[in-house]
Parts: structure tokens; C-alpha cells; sequence
């Protein structure tokens, strides 16, 4: 089965709920701008239970 990926530039896109991707087999890549210094509770918690399927980019 191929692994999706899903792209969010958290600048521009602030998600509402991420939990239906952890039923399939995507890996989630969140990139948080240089000047960002907080992401939502909400959020966290989502990408948390994704565990390695998900990760945050810091771009500078």
C-alpha cells in the first residue's frame, strides 16, 4: 500500500482536525514559519497521536 504524504504550511493553512489520518497511511509534515513560536493545543495533540508518521519543519 503506498504512503501518502500531506503537506501544511501552517502559516497559510491552520487545520481543524487531523484525526481522520490516522486511519490511513499518510505521514503528515507541518512547516512553521521562522517567526512562528506557538502551535495549538489542538494541533499538538493531534500530531502526537500520529506518533512517527508525523513531524514538524522549522523553515528559517
Amino acid at each position: 500500500m503506498p504512503t501518502n504524504y500531506v503537506l501544511i504550511d501552517f502559516e497559510n493553512v491552520q487545520p481543524k482536525n487531523l484525526e481522520v489520518l490516522a486511519e490511513h497511511p499518510f505521514k503528515v509534515l507541518v512547516f512553521v514559519g521562522a517567526n512562528q513560536v506557538k502551535v495549538p493545543f489542538e494541533l499538538a495533540s493531534a500530531m502526537q497521536l500520529l506518533g512517527d508518521d508525523a513531524r514538524y519543519i522549522k523553515r528559517v
